[in-house]
Protein backbone atom coordinates (compact mmCIF):
# COMPACT_ATOMS: atom_id res chain seq x y z
CA UNK A 1 0.00 0.00 0.00
CA UNK A 2 1.39 3.22 -0.97
CA UNK A 3 1.46 6.05 1.55
CA UNK A 4 -0.38 8.97 1.33
CA UNK A 5 1.04 12.32 0.76
CA UNK A 6 0.29 15.52 2.96
CA UNK A 7 0.94 18.83 2.17
CA UNK A 8 3.92 19.02 4.52
CA UNK A 9 6.59 19.18 1.75
CA UNK A 10 5.06 15.87 0.03
CA UNK A 11 6.26 14.00 3.25
CA UNK A 12 4.95 10.85 2.92
CA UNK A 13 1.99 10.23 5.85
CA UNK A 14 4.01 7.66 8.36
CA UNK A 15 7.45 7.49 6.20
CA UNK A 16 8.77 9.30 9.79
CA UNK A 17 11.86 11.22 9.10
CA UNK A 18 12.12 12.85 5.08
CA UNK A 19 14.13 15.43 3.60
CA UNK A 20 12.12 19.32 4.01
CA UNK A 21 13.84 20.08 0.85
CA UNK A 22 15.29 18.45 -2.48
CA UNK A 23 18.89 17.36 -1.05
CA UNK A 24 21.62 20.15 -0.27
CA UNK A 25 23.26 21.65 -2.65
CA UNK A 26 26.48 23.54 -1.41
CA UNK A 27 26.87 21.83 2.07
CA UNK A 28 31.02 20.98 1.60
CA UNK A 29 31.91 22.93 4.83
CA UNK A 30 29.03 21.55 6.87
CA UNK A 31 30.14 17.94 5.68
CA UNK A 32 33.43 18.70 6.77
CA UNK A 33 32.94 19.78 9.85
CA UNK A 34 30.61 16.64 10.34
CA UNK A 35 32.84 14.31 9.51
CA UNK A 36 35.61 15.78 11.97
CA UNK A 37 32.86 15.95 14.51
CA UNK A 38 31.52 12.14 14.43
CA UNK A 39 35.08 11.01 14.56
CA UNK A 40 34.74 12.14 18.41
CA UNK A 41 31.29 11.04 18.69
CA UNK A 42 30.96 7.75 20.77
CA UNK A 43 27.26 6.02 20.44
CA UNK A 44 25.39 6.89 23.81
CA UNK A 45 24.77 4.44 26.46
CA UNK A 46 22.12 2.46 26.13
CA UNK A 47 20.49 3.19 29.80
CA UNK A 48 16.95 2.29 29.55
CA UNK A 49 15.84 -1.14 29.12
CA UNK A 50 12.48 -2.26 27.76
CA UNK A 51 10.77 -5.47 27.55
CA UNK A 52 8.05 -5.73 24.69
CA UNK A 53 5.26 -8.50 25.13
CA UNK A 54 3.95 -10.05 22.08
CA UNK A 55 0.15 -10.53 21.54
CA UNK A 56 0.91 -14.31 20.35
CA UNK A 57 2.72 -14.79 23.51
CA UNK A 58 6.69 -14.29 24.09
CA UNK A 59 8.43 -11.24 24.44
CA UNK A 60 11.39 -9.67 23.48
CA UNK A 61 14.21 -7.15 25.27
CA UNK A 62 16.46 -4.03 24.11
CA UNK A 63 17.76 -1.24 25.61
CA UNK A 64 17.96 2.11 24.08
CA UNK A 65 19.74 5.66 24.44
CA UNK A 66 17.17 8.31 26.20
CA UNK A 67 17.52 11.59 24.55
CA UNK A 68 19.57 13.30 27.14
CA UNK A 69 22.25 10.71 26.70
CA UNK A 70 21.95 10.60 22.74
CA UNK A 71 23.00 14.79 23.12
CA UNK A 72 25.46 14.72 25.71
CA UNK A 73 27.53 12.48 23.31
CA UNK A 74 27.30 15.07 20.42
CA UNK A 75 27.34 18.29 21.97
CA UNK A 76 31.01 19.09 22.44
CA UNK A 77 32.50 17.90 19.13
CA UNK A 78 29.45 19.32 16.92
CA UNK A 79 30.74 22.83 19.22
CA UNK A 80 34.11 22.43 18.90
CA UNK A 81 34.15 21.95 14.63
CA UNK A 82 31.29 25.05 14.32
CA UNK A 83 28.13 22.93 14.22
CA UNK A 84 24.63 23.83 16.31
CA UNK A 85 21.94 21.07 16.48
CA UNK A 86 18.75 22.39 16.59
CA UNK A 87 15.19 20.68 17.02
CA UNK A 88 12.09 22.98 16.82
CA UNK A 89 8.23 21.92 16.59
CA UNK A 90 5.93 23.64 14.44
CA UNK A 91 3.18 23.44 12.02
CA UNK A 92 3.37 23.32 8.47
CA UNK A 93 0.25 23.74 6.99
CA UNK A 94 -1.67 22.86 10.13
CA UNK A 95 0.12 19.24 10.34
CA UNK A 96 2.61 19.17 13.69
CA UNK A 97 6.04 19.05 12.67
CA UNK A 98 9.49 18.93 14.67
CA UNK A 99 12.05 20.41 12.27
CA UNK A 100 15.79 19.28 13.16
CA UNK A 101 18.64 21.11 11.71
CA UNK A 102 22.44 20.64 11.87
CA UNK A 103 23.77 24.32 10.74
CA UNK A 104 27.44 25.41 10.24
CA UNK A 105 28.83 28.79 10.88
CA UNK A 106 29.45 29.26 7.36
CA UNK A 107 25.31 28.94 7.14
CA UNK A 108 25.40 25.85 5.18
CA UNK A 109 22.62 23.68 6.74
CA UNK A 110 20.82 20.48 6.29
CA UNK A 111 17.27 19.40 7.87
CA UNK A 112 14.89 16.69 8.32
CA UNK A 113 10.95 16.96 8.89
CA UNK A 114 9.06 14.14 11.56
CA UNK A 115 5.78 14.37 11.23
CA UNK A 116 4.02 14.39 14.88
CA UNK A 117 0.65 12.64 15.47
CA UNK A 118 -2.14 15.18 15.96
CA UNK A 119 -5.07 15.02 18.21
CA UNK A 120 -3.00 13.65 21.30
CA UNK A 121 -3.30 15.18 24.89
CA UNK A 122 -0.70 17.24 26.42
CA UNK A 123 1.58 14.48 27.90
CA UNK A 124 1.18 11.72 25.16
CA UNK A 125 2.21 15.03 22.46
CA UNK A 126 5.37 15.48 24.90
CA UNK A 127 6.12 11.93 24.70
CA UNK A 128 5.95 11.91 21.10
CA UNK A 129 8.03 14.76 20.90
CA UNK A 130 10.76 13.18 22.57
CA UNK A 131 10.60 9.82 20.74
CA UNK A 132 10.78 12.42 17.48
CA UNK A 133 13.77 14.30 18.53
CA UNK A 134 15.94 10.99 19.44
CA UNK A 135 14.86 9.46 16.55
CA UNK A 136 15.40 12.49 14.01
CA UNK A 137 19.26 13.30 16.10
CA UNK A 138 20.69 9.68 15.71
CA UNK A 139 20.53 9.14 12.01
CA UNK A 140 21.07 12.68 11.23
CA UNK A 141 24.37 12.58 13.36
CA UNK A 142 25.35 9.14 12.41
CA UNK A 143 24.80 7.44 16.15
CA UNK A 144 23.10 4.52 17.37
CA UNK A 145 21.14 4.85 20.55
CA UNK A 146 19.26 1.72 20.17
CA UNK A 147 19.73 -1.90 20.20
CA UNK A 148 19.08 -3.76 17.07
CA UNK A 149 15.96 -5.77 17.38
CA UNK A 150 14.98 -6.38 13.91
CA UNK A 151 15.03 -9.94 13.96
CA UNK A 152 13.57 -10.23 16.53
CA UNK A 153 10.89 -8.18 15.51
CA UNK A 154 10.37 -10.37 12.37
CA UNK A 155 10.27 -13.58 14.35
CA UNK A 156 7.81 -11.88 16.44
CA UNK A 157 5.79 -11.20 13.16
CA UNK A 158 5.88 -14.93 12.06
CA UNK A 159 4.98 -16.22 15.39
CA UNK A 160 1.31 -13.65 15.19
CA UNK A 161 1.03 -15.13 11.84
CA UNK A 162 1.43 -19.03 12.76
CA UNK A 163 -0.84 -18.86 15.99
CA UNK A 164 -3.78 -16.99 13.39
CA UNK A 165 -3.63 -19.61 11.19
CA UNK A 166 -3.87 -22.33 14.60
CA UNK A 167 -7.05 -20.25 15.38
Amino acid sequence: MEPKETPVDKVAVGAGIAPAKDPPCGIEKLAAALAKAQAKFKNPEKNRPVKVQHKAGGSHSYSYATLDVVLDCVRAPLSENGLAFVQLVTTRDGVPVLRTMLIHESGQQIEAVYLLPAGLGVQEFGAAITYARRYTACPMLGICGETDTDGEMANAEEERKQAEKEK
